[in-house]
């Protein structure tokens, strides 16, 4: 997972980190392993299909996107 916050230098790469930082501003993060500092794909799982937010880095395919 990768995330660039208002304000950092450099985007968070740790699930755990995004987690902490996002506190109570989301329901989850799948962290699927360093992947580096390339933007990830952000996907809204709230509702059905799931919603591509922002298209990156990783298979979309899993989500029924393409």
């Amino acid at each position: 997972s990768t995330l660039m916050l208002p304000g950092d230098e450099a985007p968070l790469t740790e699930g755990w980190e995004i987690a902490d930082r996002l506190d109570g501003l989301i329901e989850l993060v799948l962290d699927g392993g360093y992947c580096g500092t390339e933007p990830t794909s952000v996907i809204d799982l709230t509702a059905l299909p799931p919603a591509l937010v922002r298209a990156g880095r990783g298979a979309l395919e899993p989500f029924g996107l393409d």
